[in-house]
């Protein structure tokens, strides 16, 4: 398709692109790929598209000359263009390119630098909105979306997202990738139910044959299994992930194998199938070992251990916490951290070691209260209003901010398992305090199944106690956690 447009300085840019390529022997395919085509390359030379800044870096860098070669000198970037020829196959094929490089920015965090690119291709794209394809046009909005999301914003991420849905009408496989994001972002604001309704929408187009790329289906089931696990539907969650287990053959990425296998056995020990649990704990163990990503790999190690000291397989626990402490040496995750010393608690309580429990312990919470802390003074120095260039800046607050949340259920749990030492020590004052403590940091998250097993469990001490009258208040108070839990999203 051809557009009438703007300008001799295009065609000037062209004329110098091709004395440079003809200089080094290059042809127009040679000099396009990897990332562009002949036909991109003919274009430019011909002036019949406005390259980005973005593109014609990357040509001077093929070249090894200066950008400044090609844009010419400010007096002829300056110059009032004249009418030529727009080959709009072009055009689109330059702002895939800028989409690709603006995703690459926010996967790797340059958030405002993605946000300036973006605001770049917004302009170029505003004269010929109409006609784009929807391939193109819906991806600006999904990207910003996209952007949104990776500051863990779901709330600003949504209506990006919508109006990419509405922009992707047409394009089969638009039109999943969106409704794939879309239920993660209702999944962040804690809506599983409708995030399950588009991430259904996808399994779909998986089983009629539209999404054929590996990764974006193995997204779409790791997606799926976290909206069933938000709705506690636990044999729902495990389908899922069986279904996922016929990608391994041809998934070529180790981490997305061990994501799966690490998925399965968690659902598994969900519903209590321990053999199954540790079977696909060991499978992910391996895979993160081998690939030395060391917090999953410690992650993994202590859940692997919580089974073996459920199992009474203390000796095998305590070899995996040692594995998960020499991982963790180094990463500075300090809430992985304070979770391994929950475990080393929890297996000397068994034990009978209570001193020692209550060692470990107070080095979980004091690790706990720290991060907390941190979080929160970032929390409340946030703004409101963030301007392009702050983009970056709150993108760290945010995850600081979603981060609080799990710092708090580590908290918690581990004040949990500090009343439970304090309650076979004899010191039910100090159990009462602590358990009161850790609900109080449950409560002020989403947590509801954790929730759930802090008040079940000092109900079970009441009892025990013979305070039935206490007992029944924070049993009555567990099912209620229980009830949400399973309504979550309805």
């Amino acid at each position: 398709m051809v557009r009438t447009t703007r300008s001799d300085k295009f065609v000037a840019i062209g004329q110098r692109l091709r004395r440079a390529r003809q200089q080094r022997g290059l042809t127009q395919e040679e000099l396009a790929a990897p990332d562009f085509t002949r036909g991109y390359v003919s274009a430019l030379e011909r002036g019949a598209v406005r390259p980005s800044t973005r593109a014609l870096d990357f040509f001077a860098g093929r070249l090894e000359i200066p950008l400044t070669d090609l844009l010419g000198s400010k007096q002829e970037r300056d110059t009032k263009p004249a009418a030529a020829a727009l080959d709009f196959t072009a055009f689109e094929e330059d702002l895939h390119y800028q989409f690709n490089y603006g995703r690459m920015l926010i996967r790797t965090d340059q958030i405002d630098e993605a946000f300036q690119l973006l605001a770049e291709a917004e302009r170029d794209m505003q004269p010929y909105q109409a006609e784009l394809l929807p391939g193109v046009r819906y991806r600006l909005p999904f990207l910003r979306g996209v952007a949104y999301m990776q500051m863990s914003q779901p709330d600003l991420a949504r209506p990006e997202l919508e109006t990419a849905l509405d922009l992707a009408k047409g394009d089969e496989k638009a039109t999943v990738t969106v409704h794939n994001m879309l239920g993660a972002a209702f999944y962040l604001q804690e809506q599983p139910q409708l995030a399950l309704e588009h991430h259904l929408l996808c399994l779909r187009a998986i089983h009629t044959g539209v999404v054929k790329d590996l990764s974006l289906r193995s997204t779409i089931y790791r997606n799926l299994a976290n909206d069933y696990w938000a709705l506690n539907d636990m044999p729902q969650a495990i389908g899922i992930y069986k279904e996922a287990l016929a990608l391994l053959d041809d998934l070529n990425d180790l981490d997305r194998q061990a994501g799966i296998f690490w998925g399965m056995a968690m659902a598994y020990r969900a519903v209590d199938d321990w053999s199954q649990a540790k079977l696909y704990a060991t499978r992910a163990l391996h895979i993160y070992e081998a690939a030395d990503n060391r917090s999953d790999a410690a992650a993994v190690g202590m859940n692997l251990a919580e089974i073996f000291i459920r199992e009474e397989r203390y000796a095998d626990a305590e070899e995996l916490l040692g594995r998960a402490r020499g991982f963790l040496s180094g990463t500075g995750d300090t809430v992985l951290l304070s979770n391994l010393y929950q475990d080393y608690a929890d297996l000397a309580r068994r034990q009978g070691r209570l001193d020692d429990a209550a060692d470990h312990i107070a080095v979980s919470i004091r690790l706990g209260i720290a991060i907390a802390g941190q979080s929160d003074t970032v929390d409340n120095a946030q703004p409101q209003q963030p301007t392009p260039a702050e983009q970056t800046v709150q993108a760290a607050q945010s995850r600081l901010s979603a981060s609080r949340a799990n710092s708090m259920r580590t908290l918690a749990e581990a004040h949990h398992i500090a009343a439970l030492i304090e309650e076979e020590r004899g010191h039910m004052a100090a159990a009462d305090r602590l358990f009161l403590e850790g609900l109080d940091w449950i409560g002020q998250t989403g947590f509801e199944e954790t929730l759930y097993v802090i008040n079940f469990s000092y109900a079970e001490v009441l009892q025990a106690r013979g305070a039935f009258e206490q007992a029944m208040e924070y049993y009555r108070a567990a099912a209620r956690s229980q009830q949400r839990t399973t309504r979550l999203g309805n």
